[in-house]
């Protein structure tokens, strides 16, 4: 079955990438977030889910972007 993935997914996708590139959040507001095609709202949400990816990898746990992807 094919999903939809919207314009929000996507940019989740690349944050989620980016930090297991090595990237900081502000490498990502700057080269990812700052220029997207999406709302305050959405671009809060990223940053909120960067940080919260950051924290529990902090942590020693590994989550996909996409939960449903396992």
């Amino acid at each position: 079955m094919l999903r939809r993935v919207g314009v929000f997914g996507v940019y989740k996708e690349r944050v989620a990438a980016g930090l297991d590139a090595g990237l900081t959040i502000e490498q990502l507001d700057e080269q990812l977030l700052r220029d997207a095609p999406l709302d305050e709202d959405e671009k809060a949400a990223l940053w909120l889910f960067g940080h919260a990816l950051l924290d529990l990898r902090g942590d020693g746990v590994r989550l996909p972007a996409d939960p449903s992807s396992n």
